[in-house]
């Protein structure tokens, strides 16, 4: 019998609300050099690329795997990134003016183009997120219009994942993006068999399963990090930060939670609140120069959070605009 996953994922929602805090709780576990921040960044930024690669791949098969229509994906797309980002890297720009805060001009359009891997404003270095979301969506796009790569057999899969963790190793024991390569990989596998993934997840792993992998896993990396033990091995924390990533959601999506308004909020915000806090943490805005710890991420997430919202209500006058001309 044929899996369906149709309509709205909660507990999707429910996982980004947890990825996002969990990042928020990156930077600023970096800002005073604590390892720890290293496993949640690498690890939670995996859930982002899933979570993104599992919705946009149950949009296709729902869709009896038809090939996006590319002028209506793009424009959602890259609407939903830009008219966040245009107004948030305005912002920087100006508070690094009134701060007489060097940059580069040629930064501000690598950031506004979407291309921040490559160059970044101060306190932006997080924006090498876009770049990779927006590889993403361009895969998705052309994945959907090869429909027959759903027939590649699992054997194929299994010894192409071997091959892509092996290269990806390597690569980041050279200082390569070996980490980004290898989840890549993970999201084109999750694009192609996003509903077969979801209903494996919710239906063939009991939760204490779930619990033990996410435990055996998880913990030794855990460990790893905060000792900065991984400060020599690179293959081997990247590795495990992004199978750490792959547990959480495995973890999540089987507890299926149900969210409520908090979290759909938070959810919601999540993109918002990715682009806002990483300044308050890092570079030369970062509040955690001036205050204890604790009290600086009371702060920066409070900040963070009013800031998003706002950001929200300007993202979402301009998608409405610039929608309103487009359908005229």
């Amino acid at each position: 019998m044929k899996c369906v996953v149709s309509g709205r994922i909660e507990f999707l929602d429910f996982t980004r609300a947890i990825a996002i805090i969990g990042i928020l709780l990156c930077h600023s576990s970096l800002a005073i050099g604590e390892g720890i921040g290293r496993y949640l960044g690498c690890c939670f930024n995996t859930v982002f690329f899933l979570i993104s690669a599992i919705l946009m791949g149950c949009k296709w098969s729902n869709n009896n795997y038809k090939p996006f229509n590319a002028r209506t994906f793009l424009i959602h797309r890259l609407l939903r990134i830009y008219s966040s980002l245009i107004p948030f890297l305005f912002g920087i720009v100006i508070l690094c003016i009134l701060k007489n805060i060097d940059f580069a001009v040629h930064d501000i359009i690598l950031d506004s183009i979407g291309l921040g891997w490559f160059g970044s404003l101060p306190g932006c270095g997080h924006c090498w997120f876009v770049t990779g979301i927006l590889i993403c969506y361009i895969m998705f796009l052309i994945m959907s219009y090869k429909k027959h790569l759903r027939k590649i057999s699992f054997r194929k899969i299994y010894l192409a994942i071997i091959g892509v963790v092996i290269l990806s190793s390597i690569m980041n024991a050279n200082y390569l993006p070996g980490y980004f390569f290898l989840i890549l990989f993970l999201c084109a596998v999750c694009f192609l068999y996003a509903n077969d993934i979801i209903c494996i997840i919710t239906s063939k792993f009991s939760i204490m399963n779930c619990w033990m992998i996410w435990l055996i896993v998880n913990l030794p990396a855990v460990i790893a990090f905060h000792f900065n033990i991984f400060e020599y091995y690179r293959a081997i924390a990247y590795l495990g930060s992004v199978l750490c990533g792959c547990t959480w959601l495995l973890l999540l999506c089987r507890l299926k939670p149900h969210e409520g308004k908090t979290i759909s909020f938070i959810s919601m915000l999540s993109y918002e609140l990715y682009l806002i806090h990483h300044p308050l943490c890092l570079g030369p805005f970062s509040i955690f120069k001036l205050q204890p710890w604790l009290l600086a991420t009371i702060i920066m997430m409070f900040l963070s959070l009013v800031l998003a919202i706002i950001l929200n209500k300007i993202s979402g006058l301009i998608n409405h605009k610039i929608m309103s001309i487009i359908e005229k």
